[in-house]
């Protein structure tokens, strides 16, 4: 059972996605053996969608559930940054709302609701990501450390439900881009003056034109001495990162990168607070603990040594990059 806020789509002949993918490694490891990979992943969903899916599933006696989830939480339903309602309600509030939407008498209360009393969506029409510009998220934002409980509750009930149906779980972190893929929006941060401001945009227009200049180290010169008055800026982020990167300076390189996603105000990205929810070498949801030998490390090409059972996953899908490791733990 593939569960997920993204649709794993996949063609006969490029197969892409975890269903794709762990379909084909199944069939080339066991070509004896008839695996039946069912995807119930959908797109523009979060978590507070996928425990009822999950709940469903527990129905079907599946053997394995491979969770990819993470993206959506601060845009999708009920996030901070939402579009479509509310902003990140009580946890009860979600359950009652998710519970009514359930039933056909819940269905007519909220298309009277809506017919009422129309939102953006039902008065301009989906118009995308552009919908969003005027819902962006800081880092320091109150309402995200309500949407980081929210997504660690209900991961951990979806685990819970999982081993009550008997089934084995593999949890994956979310893979983001961050080498080619820039922020979407930037804000400085609230408290820079003017003179500041004037003084920034001094650097770093300065960086970005040595940068195209091909002069890197001059480049990153004036991105640190913009970042001195304000760092909390990602496209400054993303720019130093990449010239960081050209210069072969990888670990600096990377820690600017992801800082950039982190800081993005459009957070359609998983950021690393979301990410810590997933397991890495041990659990952060109380009394659950990855066993021993069952972690495995998705780099894109097979772990060194012979091939172990558990270790077969490869990251190779369309929507997965080599350089972008995402970690996963297989629990009992």
């Amino acid at each position: 059972m593939c569960l997920g806020n993204r649709r794993p789509k996949a063609t006969r002949r490029r197969p892409s996605g975890f269903r794709g993918f762990s379909k084909s490694s199944l069939r080339a490891r066991y070509p004896q053996t008839r695996f039946e990979v069912v995807n119930v992943a959908f797109t523009a969903i979060n978590s507070h969608v996928i425990l009822p899916i999950a709940h469903d599933c527990a129905r079907l006696e599946g053997d394995f559930w491979l969770l990819y989830m993470g993206n959506n939480e601060v845009i999708g339903p009920f996030g901070t940054g939402t579009v479509l309602g509310r902003q990140a309600p009580p946890l009860p509030l979600v359950r009652l709302t998710l519970a009514l939407k359930a039933t056909r008498v819940g269905q007519l209360l909220d298309a009277a609701g809506q017919w009422l009393r129309p939102g953006a969506v039902a008065e301009q029409g989906w118009r995308g990501m552009s919908m969003f510009l005027d819902h962006r998220v800081r880092r320091d934002d109150p309402g995200l450390a309500r949407v980081y409980r929210h997504f660690k509750h209900n991961l951990g009930q979806i685990l819970d439900q999982a081993r009550a149906a008997g089934a084995r779980v593999i949890v994956s972190t979310m893979v983001s881009r961050v080498r080619d893929w820039p922020p979407f929006a930037s804000l400085h941060r609230p408290d820079l003056t003017a003179t500041q401001r004037q003084t920034w945009e001094q650097h770093y227009e300065a960086a970005t034109t040595a940068d195209a200049a091909g002069d890197l180290a001059e480049a990153i010169r004036h991105y640190e001495q913009a970042a001195q008055l304000d760092d909390s800026y990602a496209e400054l982020l993303y720019r130093w990162g990449r010239a960081c990167l050209a210069m072969g300076r990888t670990n600096e390189a990377r820690r600017h990168l992801t800082s950039a996603r982190d800081l993005d105000t459009l957070r359609f990205r998983t950021d690393s607070p979301s990410q810590r929810h997933h397991p890495r070498d041990r659990w952060h949801l109380p009394g659950r603990r990855a066993p021993r030998g069952r972690r495995a490390c998705l780099r894109g090409t097979q772990p060194r040594g012979p091939p172990r059972r558990g270790m077969a996953l490869r990251a190779r899908p369309l929507q997965l990059r080599r350089e972008l490791p995402a970690r996963t733990a297989l629990c009992r």
